[in-house]
């Protein structure tokens, strides 16, 4: 293929030509030298002017033939540019009248809402903005008839929300063991996390064991498929000795009364002395109750103390690890061995439920918080029924679980849409999710409707949103240098042009997003890049806020959406 270069300069000598013709044309018909001599330069004349011209339509043509070739055919991926109109037309919303949509942030200048049920991922870096730019936008634009539980990390979006929840119609649950929302002037609430089970226990439900050996599975959870190995058999038999004991004094406090079916409580027993421990496993072994698994799971194990001792010790050390957190004297050994409320209200009232754990003890004291949140994703699939819709705000969510799945979270993800239960899970990078639920990681992903990521540092977690972002078709040139330039012809090269496949973003572009921008997916429409808008910057959230008397003081910023 000729360069272009070289047609253009093919025109202009014609056209350097032609002129210098018509300068000698005008030159002998002035001077009148010879009647043939002038015709002869104005026909020369004529001649070029209609070569220069032809040669300027073939410069046309070949102009527009490349142009043709640079122009992609989308062999290699799409050709068009998304576009906020395809995010609407795929079922996103610019406006929230009936106070259901989910705020997600500005594309082209729109605002967008989800109101669909099914569920979010969200991945952000620690200070990207969450609190301020999603979370608290939620409880705001999220209305009355939308029940809402939130992990809240300190006391900031319950002085932020709370008083505006309340202020809709709804209740407002504080759960706040180590006191940080003192300043506020609403109640807050304990809460233990196995306080219902006495209630199917005085029924003598079968349903009962099914609900305690899931308790048990909250404080020693199942290890992921690929993080299990020989030494989990001390697991799942604690699993299943504390399993038995739930339900035991789960009978107990419903047969006497006895605040004994909490995890304060039986720490204590498991932390008992042989003698006490062994009356204990004594009692329990003669408890028929569901069916005679108590007494069978007691008895088994009496039998292990007898047979292998050494076994039996390292299963008890496993149960008293695990509840650890409820020894006697410690905050959550003196504030959970009751409920202020029943876990059932979250289908069958208007409630939004704060759950406060200090962000110095995430680490230690995060399990407590997905116990309860778990308890709760529980009683809305139980509950069976769409309305009231539920959305579980979880911030830092790997951290609500110690070793390993919630029990209720992955069949909140594959059923909870039909039975109104959204789950919107934030993380810091998908790695600390894959550690938990390891090959069953790929659900939260899959099941989510919706995809944030802002703040992305992980280049794994970049890696895995720039295959998802698709890929869009460019047309790339390569020169031919000829291997050695002639005297006349230095410049003499081809040009091709070929087809080929890029992401439409790169890694390095997810991870360089600037501050409050963050990567959208929304179902399988290709990945958009979104503005995250401070709640600050909307009227009337900015107005509904409330005050954290502990805060520094933020500067106002311009609105820039009103609804």
């Amino acid at each position: 293929m000729n360069s272009a270069r070289e047609k253009n300069s093919s025109t202009i000598e014609k056209a350097v030509a032609t002129a210098a013709l018509f300068v000698l044309y005008q030159f002998v018909s002035s001077a009148e030298i010879n009647y043939y001599l002038t015709l002869l330069f104005k026909y020369l004349f004529y001649f070029g002017a209609l070569s220069t011209l032809w040669s300027l339509y073939g410069d046309f043509r070949w102009w527009r033939f490349t142009k043709s070739l640079e122009k992609p055919l989308g062999l290699e991926g799409t050709t068009r540019t998304p576009h906020v109109r395809d995010l609407i037309e795929a079922g996103l919303k610019t406006q929230n009248l009936d106070g259901q949509g989910f705020p997600l942030g500005e594309v082209d200048r729109t605002y967008l809402f989800f109101d669909g049920p099914g569920h979010i991922y969200v991945t952000a870096a620690t200070n990207g903005g969450k609190t301020e730019s999603s979370a608290a936008p939620a409880l705001f634009a999220l209305g009355v008839d939308r029940n809402i539980v939130v992990t809240a990390k300190g006391a900031d979006l319950v002085h932020l929300c709370a008083h505006h929840r309340k202020a809709i119609g709804q209740d407002v649950i504080i759960i706040d063991p180590f006191g940080m929302c003192k300043d506020i002037d609403l109640p807050t609430h304990d809460f233990n996390e196995i306080g219902h089970l006495p209630d199917p226990a005085a029924k003598d439900s079968p349903e009962l064991f099914e609900k305690s050996l899931v308790a048990a599975k909250r404080r020693i959870p199942d290890k992921p498929k690929s993080n299990a190995s020989s030494d989990d058999i001390f697991g799942k038999v604690a699993q299943t000795l504390l399993n038995g004991s739930i339900a035991y004094f789960a009978h107990v406090e419903a047969e006497t009364g006895e605040l004994a079916c909490n995890l304060p409580y039986i720490q204590r027993v498991f932390s008992s002395s042989d003698a006490e421990f062994q009356e204990f496993l004594r009692d329990m072994a003669l408890c028929e109750k569901s069916g005679g698994a108590i007494s069978a799971v007691a008895k088994n194990f009496q039998a292990k103390l007898e047979r292998t001792p050494k076994f039996a010790e390292s299963v008890l050390t496993e149960v008293q690890s695990a509840l650890a957190l409820y020894t006697k004297g410690t905050i959550l050994g003196s504030r959970t061995e009751y409920s202020d409320f029943d876990p059932s209200v979250i289908k069958t009232g208007k409630v939004t439920i704060f759950i406060v754990i200090p962000p110095e003890k995430s680490e230690t004291h995060g399990s407590y918080a997905g116990a309860i949140v778990d308890v709760l994703v529980d009683a809305a699939i139980e509950a069976n029924m769409f309305e009231p819709r539920v959305t579980f705000l979880l911030d830092e969510f790997a951290k609500l679980s110690k070793s390993g799945p919630l029990p209720s979270i992955l069949t909140c993800l594959f059923i909870g849409r039909s039975r109104g239960a959204q789950i919107a899970a934030y993380l810091q990078t998908g790695a600390s999710l894959k550690a938990l639920y390891g090959e069953e990681a790929s659900a939260f992903t899959s099941q989510a409707e919706i995809t944030i990521a802002f703040s992305i540092r992980d280049f794994n977690d970049a890696e895995l949103y720039s295959k998802r972002s698709g890929k869009r078709a460019v047309m790339a040139q390569n020169y031919n240098l000829p291997e050695k330039a002639t005297m006349q012809g230095e410049h003499q090269y081809s040009v091709g042009i070929n087809e080929r496949a890029v992401p439409i973003m790169r890694p390095e572009e997810f991870m360089q997003l600037p501050d409050f921008t963050a990567a959208l997916f929304y179902k399988q429409n290709p990945v958009h890049v979104a503005k995250l808008i401070s709640y600050r910057q909307v009227d009337p959230w900015v107005h509904q806020a409330g005050i954290d008397p502990g805060a520094p003081k933020l500067k106002p910023l311009p609105i820039k959406f009103r609804f």
